[in-house]
């Protein structure tokens, strides 16, 4: 399995975060179904999940609450568009370790990884 899940729908996007991740050394799963998620919350080296909260169809507060209960110590980051503050916020309340802006997030991807996971050396 993973030491990172990013759960999104977003295939362009995503090619940036599993870059940044492979960059750091870490190993990064993307899923857009949220049934796979669930499984891939079990995993014994998973070490971050990353949640863009723009993804179609995501009862993200439900998925969120399901890794607290699962990996209570999980470092959660959430991303979204910095204009949609309600869900930002309901991202906060839901228990994520982190909140940023969509922007913010894809500026320094890697560094965001770096501040829940050590770097690995290179294979």
């Amino acid at each position: 399995m993973s030491q990172i899940i990013y759960f999104t729908d977003d295939l362009l996007f995503s090619s940036r975060i599993v870059d940044a991740a492979r960059r750091g050394g870490w190993t990064l799963e993307v899923t857009s179904n949220s049934d796979l998620l669930q499984y891939q919350l079990k995993a014994d080296d998973l070490r971050l999940l990353i949640v863009d909260l723009s993804a179609r169809g995501a009862a993200f507060a439900e998925l969120i609450a399901t890794a607290r209960q699962r990996i209570p110590a999980l470092p959660i980051v959430a991303y979204g568009p910095h204009v949609d503050v309600d869900r930002l916020a309901e991202a906060e309340r839901a228990g994520c370790t982190e909140v940023l802006s969509r922007g913010s997030f894809s500026r320094a991807p890697q560094e965001v990884m770096l501040r829940y996971l050590p770097p690995q050396p290179a294979p």
